[in-house]
């Protein structure tokens, strides 16, 4: 089956990866973003050619599952199959990434202390950025609460407006939201019960000292400037 991908799309998919530890091996991640970064000015990239190379790792990875998750939407496995950039999103912020999350927790443990704010930072956020201070937050709403997400990481090359919305994984801000994707995110995270439950335990996620990890602002700054320039 042929797969292929939005230029665009695969952008934030990376931008995503490298605000995390995912289970794929820098010489792969390197010769992921450099087939991203040859096609770049294309409107599409070969997405089967992406899986080929992730399949060095002899395993499961995120690129594995995006297609897994592709592939339940479809009902004739023998068409074409073509990722947008709202798959991207709703493969971050639906129930399919949170079991993912969920895995983490028993493979990861001895990273985390607080478990509410894992969940929580794990998913993909709809927020609106701030500046306090000189330094960048962001803040995630729900009801009448508010979530501060501080110390997170910027890319200069996004350039970010103030009080407009974005989406967050972890500490790294991965993309500008428009309206519907803002709002479709945030519906699709009020249809999982338990992140429901743990973001009331939260008031803030202080990512220049989280969990056993420090420093998890300078952990995304550093892989995002492995490939891109801040």
């Amino acid at each position: 089956m042929q797969i292929s991908i939005e230029t665009r799309a695969m952008r934030i998919f990376i931008n995503t990866l490298l605000s995390c530890r995912c289970p794929v091996s820098q010489e792969v991640e390197k010769e992921i973003v450099d087939l991203y970064l040859s096609g770049r000015d294309m409107p599409y990239i070969d997405f089967t050619r992406v899986l080929e190379i992730a399949g060095k790792m002899n395993n499961e990875t995120p690129f594995h599952r995006l297609k897994e998750f592709m592939v339940y939407n479809i009902n004739d496995m023998g068409q074409e199959l073509f990722i947008t950039l709202d798959d991207i999103y709703r493969h971050f912020c639906t129930k399919f990434h949170w079991r993912i999350v969920e895995k983490t927790l028993f493979l990861g443990y001895k990273n985390i202390i607080d478990i509410p704010s894992w969940f929580v930072g794990h998913m993909l956020l709809p927020v609106v950025i701030k500046r306090e201070k000189g330094k960048y937050m962001a803040e995630y709403t729900f009801g009448n609460r508010i979530i501060n997400l501080k110390s997170i990481f910027v890319p200069e090359d996004m350039n970010i407006e103030q009080n407009m919305q974005y989406a967050i994984h972890f500490a790294s801000v991965v993309t500008p939201l428009g309206k519907h994707d803002f709002k479709m995110i945030s519906l699709h995270l009020e249809e999982i019960n338990l992140f429901r439950l743990f973001r009331e335990n939260l008031e803030s996620i202080d990512y220049s000292d989280f969990q056993r990890f420090g420093d998890f602002r300078k952990v995304c700054e550093n892989r995002y400037s492995k490939y891109f320039n801040t």
